[in-house]
């Protein structure tokens, strides 16, 4: 809802807003609207603290009313103060917050559910609204603001509306909670500092009351904060008001009570009926104006300092006073002597209630840090029953490790049971292998034996075929040189006959024929001894021989002169085959050498193999028997490791259950002896605890026996001031 704007927007159609303090008659003005021949949808009290009940016993609130109604000395209503929220409820009650009431008192942009609350209020009113308000003046700038209105201040003399305050302990008490509100004035602040007050937050309002009810204040203090609220309303809301209703003016002055009324018909409230007001008032003494003054002049003063006009204050002062000489009769009488000692009694009953509340309140916190003792005692007892507990797990802990240990030790002997077998399978698999390389060394040995005599055999026929080459060498050197030799000697017989051809041709004849026999019987000798390597040469020969009787015959035939010419051919053939056996010779004698080399190549190739195969077999053998020895060595020296292994391994869990257990038992030694030793301390400072819980018990008897007494005083200070109220028949807010 927008800002209403009085200028544009019909009086009749804004709501109303009524601003007081509580015991102003407010509860009457409230009654009066609701009773006017207009129709008024009037809401008693809306931002009171107990309308959250809204939210979880609307109902309640209903019965609320109706127990305070009698106590407070309200006028009988026809209907429950809260019966226009309460038909509202569902709408309202999700809007209600605790800020609402008080926390919010002079500030509304901390508590945004203040307006969001009081729109629905208006807007949800089926007839114009009129909102009775107690908990309002300190805002009433941003409420017509935010909703526009007419806003009706209503105010009483402070003296008479603050006695009228003791009638219980909420009115004091509420105002100590505006106090605490946030963003408080600085006149307000100053007060609240001379008193002693702090802030202090709950999450409920009935915390806080608790709290505040048992503040240790007195009589002077009661009335300071009182009459500072009551300043602070006639210094913002009296001349921004567009009415400004004085309860005593309307009750004793006939003139004030037909000016208000047109008043409020000026601003568009018809029909209300304020005739009949009647606010009872007291009779006060010198005692009592001295002591109301002294307060006053200190509160002024306060709002002086924080820098409020004095003019301001001055006019507010001249009110306050036309106020009281309106209700106050002259200083007279017995009974205005009975009245002074009453209330200068119920002034001291209040200072002696802070005192007592003092006293309490210093016993509640010895209690409290008797009880903070206990608890910490308790604390301490659970810390070391967590502790003991903590030990437990702990020992269970080592327990668990040590059969973990223990099952580690297990599973280790059972993997060196397992070692030890595969130690055994690889030593047996070891020996296995070594008697497999030895096999195979006695298979190599026996190859190598084998190899070795085949070696010695093939060098064998080697050598006999060697030996069976150079004797056939030999034998055909031994040929060649007979047949050198008698080539040789059929030279020289050549010779001879060439020579002799002169002296006889017969024996030449016979001579060559003789040699020529001889010659073939030879080279016969020689074709059966060379085979067929002197073919050519004996083919020659015979050729030669045949070549040399057709000379001869042709010598015979051309007798001597062809002699010489014969012997010279002959000495030329003679010389041709000696070249020709010379050749043949040669290559006989190549072809031996060459087959010579080649045996005895194949010879050196024999007998170098022969060295290499044994160096081999040997070496062969080394080196199994090297492997076979390292692989043993290892087998061994791996086992002999991990049997000194197993063996560490075995002292290690030994000694570790040994430590571990020796631990275990040093640690429960020691934290049971320490246990022990808080155990005592526990139970020394709970007899401690349980002294002081005696002596505490003792002074809250003595506490309880005072808080009678007081109560019978006030009991007593009550009848009296019964005695002394001209009027009874009044309202009262």
């Amino acid at each position: 809802m927008s800002v209403r704007d009085q200028g544009t927007i019909d009086l009749q159609q804004q709501p109303i807003f009524v601003h007081s303090l509580y015991r102003s008659g407010s509860t009457w003005i409230f009654d009066r609207f609701r009773h006017a021949t207009h129709p008024y949808w009037c809401y008693q009290e809306p931002y009171h603290e107990a309308t959250i009940w809204l939210q979880s016993n609307p109902d309640g609130l209903l019965a609320f009313d109706q127990r305070a109604a009698a106590s407070l000395r309200h006028p009988l209503l026809d209907r429950p103060y809260f019966a226009e929220v309460h038909s509202l409820r569902e709408h309202v009650a999700p809007l209600f917050q605790k800020c609402i009431s008080f926390d919010s008192f002079f500030e509304t942009e901390g508590c945004p559910a203040f307006h969001a609350y009081t729109r629905a209020l208006i807007e949800l009113a089926p007839h114009r609204p009129m909102l009775q308000c107690c908990r309002s003046f300190g805002r009433v700038p941003q409420i017509r603001r935010e909703h526009g209105g007419v806003h009706v201040h209503l105010w009483r003399n402070p003296r008479d509306q603050w006695w009228s305050y003791q009638i219980n302990n909420y009115f004091d008490t509420a105002s100590l909670a505006i106090l605490q509100a946030d963003a408080l004035p600085a006149a307000l602040q100053k007060v609240a500092d001379l008193i002693g007050l702090r802030r202090e937050r709950r999450a409920t309002f009935d915390e806080e009351y608790t709290r505040l009810l048992r503040f240790p204040i007195d009589a002077k203090g009661r009335y300071l904060a009182f009459y500072a609220l009551w300043l602070y309303s006639q210094l913002n809301n009296f001349d921004q008001a567009d009415c400004n209703l004085s309860i005593d003016a309307l009750s004793a002055d006939p003139a004030a009570l037909e000016s208000a009324m047109e008043r409020l018909r000026a601003l568009g409230i018809d029909g209300v009926d304020l005739s009949g007001c009647s606010v009872p008032h007291s009779v006060l003494g010198p005692a009592d104006d001295a002591f109301f003054e002294d307060i006053e002049a200190q509160v002024r003063q306060l709002f002086i300092d924080a820098g409020s006009e004095v003019a301001a204050i001055e006019r507010a002062t001249e009110r306050q006073r036309a106020a009281q000489a309106l209700v106050s009769p002259p200083h007279t009488g017995a009974l205005v002597e009975q009245g002074m000692r009453a209330r200068s009694a119920a002034l001291r009953y209040a200072d002696a209630l802070k005192a007592a509340r003092a006293e309490e309140q210093a016993a509640e916190q010895h209690a409290a840090a008797l009880e903070a003792q206990v608890h910490a005692v308790d604390e301490a007892l659970r810390a070391e029953n967590d502790k003991v507990a903590a030990t437990r797990a702990e020992l269970d802990a080592e327990r668990a490790r040590a059969a973990a240990l223990d099952a580690r030790a297990a599973q280790a002997e059972q993997r060196y049971e397992h070692l030890a077998v595969a130690t055994q399978a690889t030593t047996t698999l070891a020996q296995s292998q070594v008697q497999l390389a030895q096999q195979h060394i006695e298979l190599a040995q026996a190859q190598a034996r084998e190899m070795r005599a085949d070696a010695e055999r093939l060098v064998d026929e080697l050598r006999a075929r060697l030996a069976d080459a150079q004797a056939q060498v030999a034998g055909m050197a031994q040929q060649l040189l007979h047949a050198e030799q008698h080539m040789d000697d059929l030279g020289r017989r050549l010779d001879e006959r060439a020579l002799q051809q002169a002296a006889a041709l017969q024996q030449v004849t016979e001579h060559v024929a003789a040699s020529a026999t001889g010659t073939q019987h030879q080279i016969g000798q020689m074709q059966e001894t060379l085979g067929g390597r002197f073919d050519v040469g004996v083919e020659r020969f015979n050729t030669q021989m045949q070549t040399l009787g057709t000379a001869l015959e042709a010598w015979r035939a051309a007798q001597a002169g062809e002699t010489a010419a014969a012997t010279n051919q002959l000495d030329e053939r003679l010389v041709a085959l000696q070249a020709q056996q010379q050749e043949a010779k040669v290559e006989v004698g190549a072809r031996i050498d060459a087959q010579t080399a080649h045996m005895q190549a194949w010879h050196a190739q024999t007998m170098a193999l022969g060295p290499a195969v044994d160096a081999g077999l040997d070496a062969l053998k080394r080196n199994q028997a090297e492997m076979a020895a390292h692989s043993l060595r290892a087998l061994e020296s791996h086992a002999q490791t991990m049997e000194q292994a197993m063996l560490s391994m075995r002292a290690m869990i030994e000694q570790a259950h040994r430590a571990e257990r020796e631990a275990a038992n040093t640690r429960q030694r020691a934290e049971l002896d320490r246990l022990e030793r808080q155990l005592r301390t526990a139970e020394e400072r709970s007899a401690g605890v349980a002294r002081d819980m005696t002596a505490l018990r003792e002074q809250n008897a003595d506490l309880l026996a005072f808080r009678h007494a007081m109560q019978a005083s006030r009991l007593g200070r009550w009848l009296a001031s019964r005695h002394l109220t001209q009027k009874t028949d009044t309202p009262r807010d």
